[in-house]
Protein backbone atom coordinates (compact mmCIF):
# COMPACT_ATOMS: atom_id res chain seq x y z
CA UNK A 1 0.00 0.00 0.00
CA UNK A 2 1.42 3.40 -0.88
CA UNK A 3 2.20 5.94 1.83
CA UNK A 4 -0.69 8.34 1.13
CA UNK A 5 -3.21 5.48 1.07
CA UNK A 6 -1.87 4.14 4.37
CA UNK A 7 -2.08 7.60 5.99
CA UNK A 8 -5.67 8.10 4.79
CA UNK A 9 -6.62 4.58 5.89
CA UNK A 10 -5.26 5.00 9.43
CA UNK A 11 -6.74 8.51 9.69
CA UNK A 12 -10.15 6.95 8.97
CA UNK A 13 -9.77 4.59 11.93
CA UNK A 14 -8.59 7.43 14.15
CA UNK A 15 -11.40 9.82 13.23
CA UNK A 16 -14.12 7.23 13.86
CA UNK A 17 -12.57 6.53 17.28
CA UNK A 18 -12.57 10.27 17.98
CA UNK A 19 -16.21 10.52 16.92
CA UNK A 20 -17.04 7.82 19.49
CA UNK A 21 -15.12 9.64 22.22
CA UNK A 22 -12.60 6.82 22.57
CA UNK A 23 -9.20 7.64 24.10
CA UNK A 24 -6.43 7.62 21.51
CA UNK A 25 -3.13 6.12 22.56
CA UNK A 26 -1.13 6.20 19.35
CA UNK A 27 -1.13 6.14 15.58
CA UNK A 28 1.88 4.62 13.85
CA UNK A 29 2.06 4.41 10.08
CA UNK A 30 4.85 1.83 10.33
CA UNK A 31 3.69 -0.12 13.39
CA UNK A 32 1.52 -2.84 11.91
CA UNK A 33 4.04 -4.89 10.00
CA UNK A 34 4.34 -5.21 6.23
CA UNK A 35 2.57 -2.26 4.62
CA UNK A 36 0.29 -1.78 7.61
CA UNK A 37 -0.14 1.02 10.10
CA UNK A 38 -1.84 0.85 13.46
CA UNK A 39 -4.20 3.02 15.47
CA UNK A 40 -4.38 2.21 19.17
CA UNK A 41 -7.76 3.52 20.32
CA UNK A 42 -10.34 1.71 22.41
CA UNK A 43 -13.10 2.63 24.79
CA UNK A 44 -12.12 2.10 28.44
CA UNK A 45 -14.71 -0.64 28.87
CA UNK A 46 -13.38 -2.60 25.85
CA UNK A 47 -11.29 -5.23 27.60
CA UNK A 48 -13.22 -8.49 27.45
CA UNK A 49 -16.47 -6.61 26.94
CA UNK A 50 -18.32 -9.48 25.28
CA UNK A 51 -18.20 -11.65 28.40
CA UNK A 52 -18.43 -8.91 31.03
CA UNK A 53 -21.43 -9.15 33.31
CA UNK A 54 -21.22 -5.51 34.46
CA UNK A 55 -22.28 -4.24 31.01
CA UNK A 56 -25.88 -4.41 29.83
CA UNK A 57 -26.69 -6.11 26.52
CA UNK A 58 -27.37 -2.65 25.09
CA UNK A 59 -23.92 -1.40 26.17
CA UNK A 60 -22.29 -4.50 24.68
CA UNK A 61 -24.19 -4.09 21.42
CA UNK A 62 -23.13 -0.44 21.18
CA UNK A 63 -19.47 -1.37 21.72
CA UNK A 64 -19.71 -4.19 19.20
CA UNK A 65 -21.31 -1.97 16.56
CA UNK A 66 -18.82 0.85 17.14
CA UNK A 67 -15.88 -1.55 16.98
CA UNK A 68 -17.10 -3.14 13.74
CA UNK A 69 -17.69 0.25 12.12
CA UNK A 70 -14.33 1.53 13.33
CA UNK A 71 -12.64 -1.53 11.78
CA UNK A 72 -14.21 -0.65 8.41
CA UNK A 73 -13.39 3.07 8.67
CA UNK A 74 -9.94 2.75 7.09
CA UNK A 75 -11.41 1.33 3.90
CA UNK A 76 -14.21 3.89 3.97
CA UNK A 77 -11.64 6.70 4.21
CA UNK A 78 -9.71 5.29 1.25
CA UNK A 79 -12.86 5.19 -0.86
CA UNK A 80 -13.92 8.72 0.11
CA UNK A 81 -10.56 10.46 -0.35
CA UNK A 82 -8.78 8.34 -2.95
CA UNK A 83 -11.76 6.96 -4.87
CA UNK A 84 -11.93 3.39 -6.07
CA UNK A 85 -11.85 0.26 -3.96
CA UNK A 86 -10.17 0.14 -0.57
CA UNK A 87 -6.87 -1.72 -0.68
CA UNK A 88 -5.87 -1.60 2.97
CA UNK A 89 -8.59 -3.89 4.35
CA UNK A 90 -7.74 -7.12 2.61
CA UNK A 91 -5.46 -9.80 3.90
CA UNK A 92 -5.24 -12.34 6.63
CA UNK A 93 -6.55 -12.53 10.15
CA UNK A 94 -4.72 -9.34 11.20
CA UNK A 95 -6.29 -7.23 8.45
CA UNK A 96 -9.31 -5.06 9.21
CA UNK A 97 -11.48 -7.52 7.30
CA UNK A 98 -10.06 -10.46 9.28
CA UNK A 99 -10.51 -8.69 12.62
CA UNK A 100 -14.08 -7.76 11.66
CA UNK A 101 -15.01 -11.38 10.98
CA UNK A 102 -13.20 -12.63 14.08
CA UNK A 103 -15.28 -10.27 16.23
CA UNK A 104 -18.52 -11.28 14.48
CA UNK A 105 -17.67 -14.94 15.12
CA UNK A 106 -16.70 -14.28 18.74
CA UNK A 107 -19.97 -12.44 19.35
CA UNK A 108 -21.92 -15.29 17.77
CA UNK A 109 -20.17 -17.88 19.96
CA UNK A 110 -20.43 -15.97 23.24
CA UNK A 111 -23.72 -14.09 23.13
CA UNK A 112 -27.28 -14.45 21.92
CA UNK A 113 -26.57 -11.82 19.27
CA UNK A 114 -26.34 -12.90 15.65
CA UNK A 115 -24.36 -10.43 13.56
CA UNK A 116 -23.85 -12.64 10.52
CA UNK A 117 -26.16 -10.41 8.45
CA UNK A 118 -24.07 -7.32 9.32
CA UNK A 119 -21.37 -7.29 6.66
CA UNK A 120 -18.07 -5.47 6.32
CA UNK A 121 -19.63 -3.45 3.49
CA UNK A 122 -22.51 -2.43 5.82
CA UNK A 123 -19.98 -1.24 8.40
CA UNK A 124 -18.01 0.61 5.74
CA UNK A 125 -21.15 2.40 4.57
CA UNK A 126 -21.92 3.51 8.14
CA UNK A 127 -18.33 4.72 8.53
CA UNK A 128 -18.68 6.72 5.30
CA UNK A 129 -21.73 8.49 6.70
CA UNK A 130 -19.60 9.82 9.55
CA UNK A 131 -16.40 10.45 7.60
CA UNK A 132 -18.31 12.20 4.82
CA UNK A 133 -19.58 14.98 7.08
CA UNK A 134 -17.86 18.29 6.43
CA UNK A 135 -15.81 18.50 9.62
CA UNK A 136 -14.65 14.87 9.57
CA UNK A 137 -13.88 15.03 5.84
CA UNK A 138 -11.69 18.08 6.46
CA UNK A 139 -10.05 16.33 9.41
CA UNK A 140 -9.44 13.21 7.32
CA UNK A 141 -7.65 15.23 4.64
CA UNK A 142 -5.65 17.27 7.13
CA UNK A 143 -4.74 14.48 9.55
CA UNK A 144 -3.57 12.10 6.82
CA UNK A 145 -1.08 14.77 5.66
CA UNK A 146 -0.03 15.48 9.25
CA UNK A 147 0.57 11.80 9.98
CA UNK A 148 2.64 11.40 6.82
CA UNK A 149 4.97 14.11 8.13
CA UNK A 150 5.25 12.58 11.61
CA UNK A 151 4.70 8.81 11.04
CA UNK A 152 4.29 7.96 14.75
CA UNK A 153 2.08 10.09 16.97
CA UNK A 154 1.40 9.64 20.66
CA UNK A 155 -1.72 10.84 22.48
CA UNK A 156 -0.17 14.23 23.31
CA UNK A 157 0.75 14.95 19.70
CA UNK A 158 -2.71 13.89 18.54
CA UNK A 159 -4.39 16.09 21.18
CA UNK A 160 -2.24 19.06 20.10
CA UNK A 161 -3.13 18.47 16.46
CA UNK A 162 -6.86 18.21 17.28
CA UNK A 163 -6.75 21.40 19.31
CA UNK A 164 -5.17 23.30 16.40
CA UNK A 165 -7.54 21.69 13.90
CA UNK A 166 -10.67 22.73 15.80
CA UNK A 167 -9.34 26.27 16.35
CA UNK A 168 -8.65 26.64 12.64
CA UNK A 169 -11.94 25.01 11.67
CA UNK A 170 -13.90 27.48 13.82
CA UNK A 171 -12.04 30.38 12.18
CA UNK A 172 -13.09 29.09 8.75
CA UNK A 173 -16.76 28.98 9.76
Amino acid sequence: MDEKRRAVHEAGHLILAISYGWPIVEINLDGGGANMGVVDARPPEYSGFISRSDLSESEKLTLIEQTLIQLAAGGAAEEIILSGDAQGCNGGSQSDFGKFHSLVNEVGQNTNLNLRLFTFEDAKLLAKLTLGSHIYYQMLMSFSDFSLQNRKLDSRMIADYLSRFFQNFQLEL
